[in-house]
């Protein structure tokens, strides 16, 4: 199973937030029989220690920039359901697929290209038009 934890925020997660050095838990309610990775997106990024006992896979303390993905994959038998422990000052943690501001940002982006693209070519064809009804001969 592939575990996503998305920092949506506007600041960093930092060592410090995680109250008394308190690791953030994650029970998935199946065993987790193996540790296969840990990435993070962007690539720059680091990926928070992590450590596993039973069906509990504890993540940090350690830094979780802004707009920092970070996924672990374990390996389970079973399919899993999570509920997620933390002890995070000033931090709201939501379950679900993550909202990702970069990702909606790049979509926005693509958006507009696309926008600007096709009004240039349909400026393209009424100019052409234009031309072959205004300009005699």
């Amino acid at each position: 199973m592939r575990l996503h934890l998305a920092n949506a925020g506007r600041d960093d997660i930092n060592g410090s937030d995680f109250e008394g050095a308190r690791p953030i838990k994650v029970d998935i309610t199946v065993p987790i029989l193996g540790f296969l990775d840990a990435s993070s997106t962007p690539p720059s990024g680091t990926a928070p220690p992590a450590s596993y006992q039973g069906t509990v896979l504890e993540v940090g303390p350690g830094l979780i920039a802004k707009k920092q993905t970070v996924t672990y994959v374990l390996l389970t038998d079973e399919k899993p359901k999570l509920a997620m422990r933390h002890e995070l000052r000033s931090t709201d943690v939501k379950k679900g697929t993550p909202s990702v501001p970069w990702d909606r940002e790049k979509v926005n982006l693509y958006r507009r290209v696309t926008y600007v693209t096709m009004f240039l070519f349909l400026a393209n064809i009424i100019i052409t038009f234009l031309s072959y009804i205004l300009v005699p001969g």
